[in-house]
This record gives C-alpha cells, sequence and structure tokens, in this order.
C-alpha cells in the first residue's frame, strides 16, 4: 500500500494501479487506472471489488453493453439489463427478460424485431391485444390459433376468414352468425356433422326470412308446427300446406284459426270438434 502511494505521489498512475491490484484494493486501483485515462482496466477492476454501479457507469461510456448487462443484473436491475441486450440488437435474450418482468409491450416489440411469430402472439394474448395476436397466428399459419384468437377480439370476418381456411364449417357458421350472414351461415350448418345442424340451419334461414329454406329443414326433422309456421309466412299460397302441418303438430286452433281467415269457417268447425 505504501508502494501504490508513492506512485501515486509520483503520479505513476499505471504502476499504482498494478499495486493496488496486486494487493486487491480495487476501487484504489479503479481510481488509479482512471487517473491513466484506461477506462476499461478502471471498469474490470470495479468489478472484481463488487462496485457494480460504479462499473456499469464505465461500461456504459465505453459502450460496452455486456459489461453493462452483467453489472444490471448483480444489481437486479433486469429492465437495464433487457436493455443492454437490445444495445447488442439480441432480441431475444432482451425480449425473456422483458417477458419475465412483466413489461409486454417491450417484449413484445423485442419479439417483434426477432420475428418470433409464435411469441408476439402469445406476448399479445397476454395483454389481450387479441387481434394483433391474431395477426401474428397467421404468419406462422396457425389458423386455429388465428381464428380463435380473433373470435375473442369479435373480429368476426377475420375469424370467418380463417376457419374457411381449415374448412371448420362449424365454427364458420358461427362467425357468419355474428356477422348476419344468414343464408351463409345456414348452409354452413348444413356442411356439419352435428346432430342438430337442420335445427341450426333453419333458425338461421329464419332470421334472415328464408322461410322456403326453414320450411325444408323443419320437414326433414320433422318439427310439424315450425313447418306450419314457415308456410304461413310464405303466404295465401302455401296456407294450405300450414293448415296440414298444424294438424299434424295437434294445433287445431292454429289449424282453425288460419282456415277461417281463408274463409273456410264450416272447415274450421269440423276441425276443432273432430
Amino acid at each position: 500500500a505504501q508502494v501504490a502511494v508513492c506512485w501515486q505521489k509520483l503520479e505513476e498512475w499505471d504502476k499504482a494501479g498494478e499495486v493496488w491490484q496486486e494487493i486487491e484494493e480495487w476501487e484504489k486501483a479503479g481510481e488509479a487506472w482512471l487517473k491513466e485515462g484506461k477506462m476499461e482496466k478502471a471498469a474490470l477492476c470495479y468489478q472484481e471489488g463488487e462496485l457494480w454501479q460504479l462499473a456499469e457507469n464505465l461500461w456504459r461510456e465505453l459502450a460496452n453493453w455486456e459489461g453493462v448487462a452483467l453489472c444490471c443484473e448483480k444489481q437486479g436491475q433486469w429492465d437495464k439489463v433487457a436493455g443492454a441486450y437490445m444495445e447488442l440488437q439480441r432480441w431475444e435474450v432482451a425480449a425473456q427478460i422483458y417477458e419475465d418482468i412483466s413489461c409486454y409491450p417491450q417484449g413484445e416489440d423485442c419479439w417483434r424485431k426477432a420475428e418470433n411469430w409464435q411469441k408476439v402472439a402469445l406476448i399479445c394474448q397476454q395483454q389481450q391485444k387479441w387481434d394483433k395476436a391474431g395477426e401474428a397466428w397467421e404468419l406462422i399459419e396457425d389458423w386455429e390459433s388465428a381464428g380463435l384468437a380473433y373470435q375473442k377480439a369479435e373480429n368476426w370476418q377475420k375469424a370467418f376468414d380463417c376457419w374457411q381456411v381449415m374448412e371448420n364449417y362449424g365454427r364458420s357458421a358461427i362467425a357468419l352468425e355474428q356477422l348476419q350472414e344468414y343464408y351463409k351461415a345456414g348452409q354452413a350448418w348444413l356442411k356439419t356433422d352435428v346432430e342438430n345442424k337442420l335445427e341450426k340451419a333453419a333458425l338461421n334461414y329464419e332470421q334472415g326470412l328464408y322461410w322456403e329454406l326453414a320450411e325444408k329443414c323443419w320437414r326433414d326433422i320433422p318439427l310439424w308446427d315450425k313447418v306450419a309456421y314457415c308456410c304461413e309466412q310464405q303466404g295465401e299460397e302455401k296456407w294450405e300446406l300450414a293448415v296440414e302441418s298444424w294438424l299434424k303438430a295437434g294445433k287445431k286452433v292454429k289449424a282453425a284459426n288460419l282456415l277461417r281467415k281463408m274463409g273456410r269457417w264450416k272447415q274450421a268447425a269440423f276441425t276443432l270438434t273432430k
């Protein structure tokens, strides 16, 4: 130590630095190297002495981002660690750190720079950015994940586009219902293998006022009261069939009321009594 002090009084800073290092007086060694203008040696001495903030400051001045990352990690400053890796363009490392400390927007930005679209999609979902998640899933052609994300976003047109690629007619039908495309929804339900596909198709046709198509579906089930109702909606030319269907459904009063509307009073009365 006395030798080092002597070198310092002589302003022989490099020799002082070497002596301070030898006796592991790291802070004093770092100060000596700085007097000599040797920032890298000073930073290494500060690191040896676990003087992390002093070392970090020097590494920043030197734009030595790996050194910055190490010092910030030792200080538990993970956002700064991630920032250092961003300077190194090590996007995936930075992204994972941001994700681990729940800095999701920054993590998303890094995953985008890394063009890791699966990770982009997942982190967007964590932020409930469903449209953005859907777009990312589309980029890797994961149509099911994309479709589900668009459904969460209630972006029914985009969801429908994904289900069409997969030929998933059930989910396509649900999206078309939300888009109020009732004819297409009915057609889609008929292409599925669900047990109640005729009923689902018929309900959509009714919503779209496609009474003849709805009638056909109800006949195929059969549900005669539904058939009768659809026949009534199609006008007088179908009222005869409506009466027959009301009777098949056991709804005599409805059949009689329709007969009266047709001016067939005697038949209406007979219908109610037989």
